[in-house]
Formats: C-alpha cells, structure tokens, sequence
C-alpha cells in the first residue's frame, strides 16, 4: 500500500485555500492567461531538438534556451552572462519576454537595460558609503 489517494474532493478542497496573488506592479488581470507549459532541462539533454521540433508548430512559441537552472538568482545569471558569449546566451529570456509581451526588440532592450541598471544602483551606492 503506497498510503492514503488523493480525491478530487481533497483537490477541491485545497484549491479553494489557494488565493491568487497579483505581483507586485502587474496591471490588472484581463482573466486566465492562456495554458503554458514550460520544459526545464539540464543541458545537453536534447532540449535543443525539441524545441526545434515545437517550433515547427506556427501556434506554439518555443524559445531557446533560458540558461537559468544554474544560477541561484537573475542578478548572478546576469552577472556570469556579462561574458563574451553572453548575449548569446540571454537570447532566450529576452525573446521570451518579447513573445509574451507583444515587444519589439527595441522596447525589450529598453526594459531590460532600466532593469540591470536598477539592479547596479544598491550596489554602487555601498561602494560610496564605504569611499
């Protein structure tokens, strides 16, 4: 006996616990987003092909790769991919983030600069208090 199953009782019962968040500075929701699924693979593992393949279908939107599973944070993500392969390797989120956003690669590259620069401001701070 593997314990005690799950009903769609209990199923239904949980999900009535769980309130949706709003995050922080989201504009207000139109209803459901559309259903998603997203594919985490450690590298070297035939991601490639597969996205290759979904991309062959005109209604699903296969990115390439993200290149976040190692990295513990988008500030150490970024920070590792600063490199000279780095844009590169960014490719992903930032198409991603255009796909999902209706951006050109214009205002994405704006967003994404207002971001890292954000990101960078804390820092330099704690560099003068210390000068």
């Amino acid at each position: 006996d593997s314990g005690p199953r799950i009903s769609e009782q209990d199923v239904a019962r949980f999900s009535q616990l769980i309130k949706p968040r709003k995050a922080a500075g989201a504009p207000p929701s139109s209803g459901k987003n559309p259903r998603a699924v997203s594919v985490l693979s450690p590298p070297r593992s035939g991601s490639t092909l597969l996205r290759v393949m979904l991309a062959g279908n005109p209604q699903l939107f296969a990115p390439p790769e993200l290149h976040a599973l190692s990295y513990a944070s988008m500030d150490e993500r970024r920070a590792d991919l600063d490199g000279e392969r780095g844009d590169q390797l960014r490719e992903g989120a930032v198409r991603s983030l255009m796909q999902t956003r209706n951006w050109s690669a214009d205002e994405e590259g704006k967003t994404q600069e207002k971001k890292e620069n954000k990101l960078k401001k804390p820092k330099q701070k704690e560099k003068n208090k210390d000068g």
